[in-house]
């Protein structure tokens, strides 16, 4: 989508509603060296949750979410029969 904005007269510019964002999301914004700015929306991540957001962590799960020898298959009897009740979910 490429649409072309103006500012009002405290420099804002309104996002058009297919854009996706709402009033108090968070964005990152950085102005490129030719002079464009690029806003990302971005999240909080709770600090008692960051162990889980570093490069490190998320390249040791891309690799065994793409590794087939570490995946396990379960055949106990009645496994998934007492899985699913215990969660209840209906067949």
């Amino acid at each position: 989508m490429k649409t072309t904005l103006s500012l009002d007269a405290r420099k804002r510019v309104t996002l058009p509603s297919e854009v996706g964002v709402k009033p108090g999301d968070l964005m990152d914004m950085e102005v490129l060296d030719d002079g464009r700015i690029m806003l990302t929306p971005i999240v909080k991540i709770p600090r008692h949750q960051m162990w889980a957001w570093n490069e490190r962590f998320e390249r040791k799960l891309a690799e065994v979410a793409a590794d087939k020898a570490h995946r396990v298959s379960v055949t106990t009897p009645g496994l998934m029969e007492s899985l699913a009740k215990s969660l209840k979910i209906r067949k």
